[in-house]
């Protein structure tokens, strides 16, 4: 090579070098800018303060983990270019805004190189983070891909076309890069591109993650019936299947499914954090919707209540679960009450399980009760569910009981006592009320009357009043707005002699 070869050469080095380096430079003040605009306390508080431009988020990890979000363990496996910018995540990176906030630890894996360069420069200011360009699959060692446009889709190594990247299996994957000696791993997200059921199929690592979060926009029923199956043996519970809250993922099913352990240190923090002082009256956490019943005035004690509640809707107190308050989720989380409560539709139950996971002594029940038992049919419209004819095409079909059947099959006929029977039943009340009633008769009765005809709340007072109770009071919502309506709902006790 002649000297000005040489010149030239070096020359171009030092220029293409500058260039990197520059570009690295503006990474990492633009991640600093961005972490140091999210440093005041305000944006640190939850739910999460986003920046203009950033994809609302469509999982709030504080809701699993407890408010306290520092030392989280995380993989991300198809982890796009990072950021929580439409240009990286369409629907919303699950990582992103926690991870820059709260210094999470954890590794970033995607294999296709051009994404993989911007993944690493959005992360070149977190270094508690580390970019893996590699592909996670059901095989060790070498993957091709076919790298086109944005996704990468694993393809037969006999193919010439596509880009050969390091390969591992879950258990190679923690074994050789994540390190064998983590003690424990929160989090493990998977995007994969279809390849979700060549990693979620198979065998789990030590520790095994405490939540897993998957798409399953592009999945076979087949293959997410394989998963769950993989998944529930493994130990995991399906906790919720979530939306993307853009434009476009709200007009769309569900896009991703979140799992965790049964037994779930996390969770159990959370409950500790979530309980709240237990002197009466309760105080209530901002945002739940004000009491509209205290069981305190009923009741002799609020330990070692047993309770079944007919239409728990999602459970909590807030307003999008229950509009006027539900009656049962401030004690029962908060006193160990032990019960069962029933949703029949099955996005709402989906939800109702996840939000009563950290309370084992409450048993979430997808069913509906009527003045029938086997199977019901239910039109399931938005937040409510009708029962229908079983002869009408349309709805869902789910298991369906009679009080009576409910004590015996479902709540346990050996039950010495139930203190509270709750019933919020989309206008079955009469269906659910206007029949026998089990043994042991529940010491309270509370049910929803706005929606009741005269001639239907007529029929349930005959009938209770036969079974032994009596008009405690008719009770009024709480809220703003059932403030300003008639009572809507009743609430019974049964006489000391019918007991």
């Amino acid at each position: 090579m002649t000297l000005s070869r040489v010149a030239r050469a070096t020359a171009t080095a030092a220029v293409a070098l500058a260039s990197c380096t520059s570009a690295l430079e503006e990474a990492r003040r633009k991640g600093l800018r961005h972490k140091a605009a999210l440093q005041p306390e305000d944006n640190l508080k939850l739910p999460l303060n986003l920046e203009d431009g950033h994809v609302p988020l469509f999982v709030k990890w504080e809701k699993y983990l407890g408010k306290d979000l520092s030392d989280v363990n995380f993989v991300q496996i198809g982890g796009n270019c990072g950021t929580n910018l439409p240009d990286c995540a369409v629907g919303g990176d699950p990582i992103w805004e926690y991870a820059t906030r709260f210094d999470w630890k954890g590794i970033v894996l995607e294999p296709v190189p051009q994404i993989f360069s911007k993944l690493s420069k959005n992360y070149q200011p977190y270094p508690s983070v580390k970019p893996v360009q590699a592909l996670v699959s059901n095989h060790s060692g070498v993957g091709r891909i076919l790298d086109r446009a944005e996704t990468s889709h694993e393809i037969s190594l006999s193919r010439k076309k596509g880009v050969e990247v390091p390969t591992y299996t879950l258990q190679t994957l923690w074994k050789d890069v994540f390190g064998a000696d983590k003690e424990k791993v929160d989090l493990l997200v998977v995007d994969a591109e279809g390849n979700e059921p060549k990693i979620l199929s198979g065998a789990f690592p030590e520790p095994k993650p405490q939540l897993v979060l998957f798409e399953i926009a592009n999945l076979q029923q087949a293959d997410l019936a394989v998963i769950d199956a993989n998944l529930k043996e493994k130990g995991y519970v399906l906790l919720e299947n979530l939306v993307h809250q853009d434009k476009v993922g709200l007009t769309m099913a569900p896009q991703d499914a979140l799992y965790g352990l049964k037994e779930m240190p996390a969770a159990q923090v959370a409950l500790k954090e979530r309980k709240q002082a237990q002197s009466l009256p309760l105080k209530l956490e901002d945002g739940h919707v004000p009491l509209f019943v205290k069981w305190e005035e009923h009741l002799e004690s609020m330990h070692g209540v047993n309770f079944v509640q007919i239409g728990g809707n999602c459970g909590t107190n807030l307003p999008e679960c229950a509009v006027g308050g539900d009656p049962i989720w401030e004690y029962a989380t908060r006193f160990d009450w032990k019960g069962i409560v029933l949703e029949p539709v099955p996005k709402i139950f989906s939800k109702l399980t996840a939000n009563y996971l950290p309370y084992p002594t409450v048993k979430p029940v997808q069913a509906l009760v009527s003045n029938h038992s086997g199977v019901g049919r239910i039109l399931d419209r938005a937040e409510t569910s009708h029962e229908i004819s079983l002869s009408r095409k349309k709805g869902v079909e789910v298991p369906t009981y009679t009080l009576q059947t409910l004590w015996k099959d479902v709540f346990g006929a050996d039950q010495e006592k139930v203190d509270l029977l709750v019933v919020d039943a989309e206008g079955n009340e009469p269906k659910i009320l206007s029949g026998a009633f089990p043994e042991p008769k529940p010491q309270l009765v509370l049910f929803e009357i706005s929606s009741l005809q005269p001639e239907e709340l007529d029929a349930i007072d005959r009938n209770l009043k036969k079974e032994g109770y009596v008009l405690e009071k008719q009770l009024k919502h709480q809220d703003k707005v059932g403030l300003t309506m008639a009572p809507q709902d009743a609430l019974y006790k049964l006489r000391p002699e019918s007991a």
